[in-house]
């Protein structure tokens, strides 16, 4: 047997201290960042390194120009209630306005003066407080209220900041308390309707055959389930429901005709849907289809990322006279120009012709739409009926009206000034009023007199050649464009009056882009990880949402800060989450781990 030669033994050349370089660092950053996009798993390098600098990159990116704050409260899976704040400013970075979310706070007491702190102290630890310059929430007493919310003690230290309460959630409450004019009834049929199709297959296959014969072998267009909190889904429903009424009253009769021969098929459901199908409730959808459209229409301007700023509030203004002429005598019909405002004086005018009686046109002049005048000379109806029908829908519309008057923001007159900044306006002989422009929006220590000289001097400049030979009808396309306009000699030729135009279209608009992040909440914090603490969705949240408009994970580079954290140390600072809370370290995932292959850790770590 020969001797045994230390010399032909292998040696394992790297056993040791491995020091991780760049390269590597980056494929686990990489890893992480796909981790934390595609799966709710906890990452530690999400948490401690990628998330942190991409507040890091965030707050810089934001710098010393204006912002806007839009936030909203929501209750996770685990009954833990947060705070979201999302911003909306220009970035330097990206040359565009930007919509991002900052971050969560947890929220203990739900009081204005607490909410207030706990926001202010999440600004103050990122430096971002002082540049506040517009408030965007959902219109909730504690947030925008008159007296005490958060509102009125950010305006206590910020005195031209802006509010902007939500069109979006104010036009829901508006529809919601018109609908009260409408039969009860009403919303049994379009709700109960759908739901008797919902959970029977057999009832499906009936009444699909039915509307076969009825209509040459076509399939009968899907129901929509309404949404219990929000009142304009009506819209759709309404749409679906109005299409198929005489297919649906049928189908409804028939099931009643079969209960009479058939005990096991007795449905008091089905009886009150056939005696809800009535010419009365079929010209109030006619009445409401129109309507319910418009709202519709203007819900989603208000909810789009990409939206011409300059013209929404406009629009709110053309709702309220839109409505006005169809229950109004003209001469209390207010007469506005293309993007012309409300003043407050002539809105409360138009509020008290709404509530005078002797202002509103008789029930047989109002305008209940075309489809419905349509309808009622094709059927013959009781006066009584007409006239209960009538009222009920004047009334709807006096109550829609009301509703958005009082949406409309306290700074409705100096909004719509915001539309001087549109191109069209911006460049236009002789030159537009220095002083018609949102000065009081202007950034704090602006020299005014560079403003109106930047401003008088906008129209010289050939535009046209500028932008490729069309100058664009989009208001931050234009002004994205005019901040990177650089003079012969080198320099930003209108860096004031462009700065400060970016500035007032970084105002909100709605809180949509709040909700949107509440459902990503909802999507990384499912029941099956209600455990996981606030730290941990909150860099998840960060970086998905960070990257949601950038590739996603594909095109994620690693920055220089990244690197810098990405450190043998960067746990040692590990806060502790709270009794019942998932730690951020990896324990318990291997514990889950265990437990799934069939072993009990506790078992193991006491063996070991």
């Amino acid at each position: 047997m020969e001797k045994y030669n230390t010399l032909k033994q292998s040696r394992l050349e790297t056993v040791g201290i491995e020091f991780a370089g760049s390269e590597k660092k980056a494929i686990d950053l990489k890893l992480a960042v796909y981790i934390a996009c595609h799966s709710a798993v906890r990452s530690m390098d999400a948490t401690f390194v990628i998330a942190p600098a991409m507040l890091t990159e965030l707050v810089e990116d934001v710098g010393a120009s204006g912002f806007s704050l839009i936030i909203d409260e929501s209750t996770d899976v685990s009954v833990i209630k947060f705070i979201a704040l999302v911003i909306r400013f220009y970035s330097v970075t990206d040359c565009k306005i930007k919509t991002e979310f900052l971050g969560f706070a947890e929220v203990y007491r739900a009081t204005a003066a607490a909410l207030y702190d706990l926001i202010k102290g999440f600004l103050d630890s990122v430096g971002l407080y002082r540049n506040i310059i517009g408030l965007g929430t959902d219109g909730a007493s504690n947030l925008c209220g008159r007296n005490n919310s958060v509102y009125t003690l950010f305006k206590a230290e910020i005195p031209n900041i802006v509010l902007v309460r939500c069109v979006c959630h104010s036009l829901h409450i508006a529809a919601s308390k018109a609908a009260m004019n409408m039969p009860a009834e009403l919303e049994f049929l379009v709700r109960e309707t759908r739901n008797w199709f919902a959970r029977s297959p057999l009832r499906k296959l009936q009444y699909r055959d039915l509307y076969s014969a009825i209509n040459n072998g076509k399939m009968p267009p899907a129901l929509v389930q309404l949404v219990k909190t929000r009142w304009l889904a009506w819209a759709k429903a309404i749409d679906v429901v109005l299409a198929q009424w005489v297919e649906l009253r049928q189908h409804f009769i028939n099931h009643c005709e079969i209960e009479k021969n058939d005990p096991s098929e007795k449905c008091i459901i089905s009886r009150k849907l056939k005696d809800s199908f009535t010419e009365q409730n079929r010209l109030h959808l006619l009445f409401l289809q129109p309507i319910t459209e418009e709202l519709n229409t203007l819900n989603l301007k208000f909810q789009a990322t990409e939206v011409e700023v300059v013209s929404l509030f406009s629009e709110l203004n053309r709702l309220v006279t839109w409505l006005s002429r169809k229950f109004l005598r003209p001469a209390h019909v207010p007469n506005l120009q293309e993007g012309e405002a409300l003043t407050e004086e002539a809105r409360q005018r138009l509020v008290q012709a709404i509530r005078n009686p002797q202002a509103l046109l008789p029930v047989t002049m109002v305008d209940f739409g075309a489809k419905f005048a349509i309808h009622l000379g094709k059927i013959t109806v009781s006066p009584a009926m007409l006239s209960d029908v009538q009222n009920r829908c004047r009334s709807y519309i006096a109550t829609l009206t009301l509703g958005v008057l009082d949406l409309l923001p306290d700074h409705a007159e100096r909004l719509c000034a915001i539309r001087m900044l549109h191109p069209d306006h911006a460049l236009r002989l002789p030159r537009p009023n220095f002083l018609t422009l949102p000065l009081h929006l202007a950034q704090s220590g602006a020299d005014v007199d560079d403003l109106k000289t930047e401003w008088d001097q906008l129209d010289l400049t050939d535009w046209k050649l500028y932008f490729g030979g069309s100058i664009p009808t989009h208001t931050l396309t234009f002004w994205e464009g005019v901040a990177k306009y650089e003079q012969p000699g080198g320099g930003r030729a209108y860096s004031s009056i462009s700065d400060f135009a970016l500035r007032v279209l970084s105002l909100p608009h709605s809180n949509a882009v709040v909700e949107r992040a509440f459902s990503v909440m909802n999507s990384i914090k499912v029941k099956a990880r209600s455990r996981m603490g606030a730290e941990l969705l909150v860099a998840i949240m960060r970086i998905r949402m960070r990257l949601a408009g950038r590739g996603c994970c594909a095109g994620f580079k690693p920055s220089a800060d990244m690197f810098r954290r990405f450190t043998a140390d960067m746990h040692e600072a590990l806060p502790r989450e709270r009794p019942g809370e998932e730690n951020t370290a990896d324990d318990g995932e291997d514990d889950e781990a265990l437990h799934l292959l069939g072993f009990d850790a506790d078992d193991l770590w006491e063996d070991a």
